[in-house]
């Protein structure tokens, strides 16, 4: 028999997973910018134009994604 648990890094009860949750744009760029700068809240410590090139890379290709 398993146990489940639940780990959630951003509390169920917070704004920003509620906004995560019903913002696909916002959803969106959190998931894209993940994987630089150790996460999103670290984001913005990476050289600016390193910044331009993944936030370009980004808009590239999610830009045919409608946002109702």
């Amino acid at each position: 028999m398993g146990v489940y648990v639940l780990y959630s890094p951003i509390p169920p009860d917070s704004m920003l997973y509620a906004r995560l949750q019903i913002e696909k744009a916002l959803s969106i760029l959190v998931v894209s910018l993940f994987p630089y700068g150790c996460g999103i809240f670290r984001f913005f410590e990476i050289e600016p134009e390193e910044i331009n090139e993944i936030l370009e890379d980004v808009i590239e290709t999610h830009q045919a994604i409608q946002f109702n």
